[in-house]
């Protein structure tokens, strides 16, 4: 990806006032891309993940793939993910279990997650239960 990005093939968003760019995040097998709205980059990312893929022997699971847009055009992003094999996703999006590009000070943000736990909770109780009869 450093590569790619020195290469100017492909091109993260600029944040912040100091205008980081960022193209990726990534924690153990989940990655996220922020890349400009342009099918060159997008291609070229194609491009260099399915040229990781074959060195390496791995493979793409598109279903757990989506493009989601910021300010985007609908009918780009229909064309980029029917190129890519993949959704159309929408805001916020979910990365590692939590709505990314959501308000997480709002209590709702964290429904989601305290539901999971709550059933986890449950389950490991119910278990416990079982155990002590």
């Amino acid at each position: 990806m450093e590569k790619a990005q020195e290469n100017h093939l492909i091109k993260g968003l600029c944040i912040g006032q100091e205008r980081v760019e960022i193209s990726h995040l990534q924690f153990a097998d989940d990655t996220i891309f922020f890349l400009a709205e342009d099918e060159e980059v997008w291609n070229n990312l194609l491009e260099v993940l399915n040229l990781f893929c074959t060195i390496l022997g791995l493979k793409i699971n598109k279903a757990k793939c989506s493009l989601a847009g910021i300010n985007s055009d609908c009918e780009k992003l229909i064309r980029m993910a029917d190129y890519w094999g993949c959704e159309v996703g929408s805001w916020p999006i979910k990365y590692l279990g939590l709505p990314l590009g959501d308000r997480p000070r709002a209590l709702m943000f964290w429904d989601p997650a305290v539901e999971k736990m709550e059933k986890k909770t449950s389950k490991l109780e119910e278990g416990l239960l079982i155990q002590m009869r």
